[in-house]
């Protein structure tokens, strides 16, 4: 089974407790399933690894008290989980030179800090459009791949990008073999 970074389960308690959860993190954690809360009850410390389905049970909650904020997350969590990544991220001219120039590399560069599980990869690109796939992860909870969508649009506007759209076009859930995201974009000059 596939574990998730304390970083990460960190990052949503503090999105909870900053985006105004009813009740703060002690709501949020008793709002989750037995098995989730039971975690939770012991410190989190980032440098540590947690059973997958926290993250996603999290989330779940996160999403039950305001349908917009699997949104915010992603957008959030590539400010806090990667900002020192945005700084490198920001000598990248634009998004098509991010996505050419290494991509692969950074997507599993980041990919690896946040899950233990799947292989990021990059499926194609054109200019203006790239694909991203997620291999050898079959546990990956649906809500995840939401999330992943508002990653990557924000991933894109954080090198320069204009009218970004996001979709996810193959899941494991749907019977694909793999999941797949692919962005469209205007582009910006080099």
């Amino acid at each position: 089974m596939a574990q998730i970074s304390g970083r990460s389960v960190r990052g949503l308690l503090r999105f909870g407790k900053e985006y105004g959860y009813p009740g703060g993190i002690p709501a949020l954690v008793a709002a989750l399933p037995t098995e989730s809360q039971e975690i939770l009850r012991q410190p989190i410390r980032t440098g540590v690894w947690l059973p997958y389905q926290v993250y996603p049970d999290l989330l779940r909650a996160l999403t039950t008290f305001d349908s917009r904020a699997i949104q915010a997350i992603g957008h959030q969590s590539l400010r806090w989980d990667a900002a020192s990544i945005l700084k490198i991220l920001s000598v990248f001219s634009s998004v098509d030179a991010l996505v050419t120039r290494g991509f692969g590399a950074w997507g599993r560069f980041l990919w690896s800090r946040h899950c233990d599980g799947g292989e990021v990869f990059l499926s194609d690109h054109a200019p203006g459009t790239a694909s991203m796939g997620l291999r050898n992860f079959p546990d990956i909870d649906p809500i995840h791949c939401q999330l992943n969508v508002e990653y990557l649009s924000e991933m894109a506007l954080a090198v320069g990008a204009e009218d970004v759209q996001v979709e996810q076009v193959r899941c494991v859930h749907r019977g694909d073999e793999f999941c797949e995201f692919r962005g469209i974009w205007k582009r910006n000059t080099e």
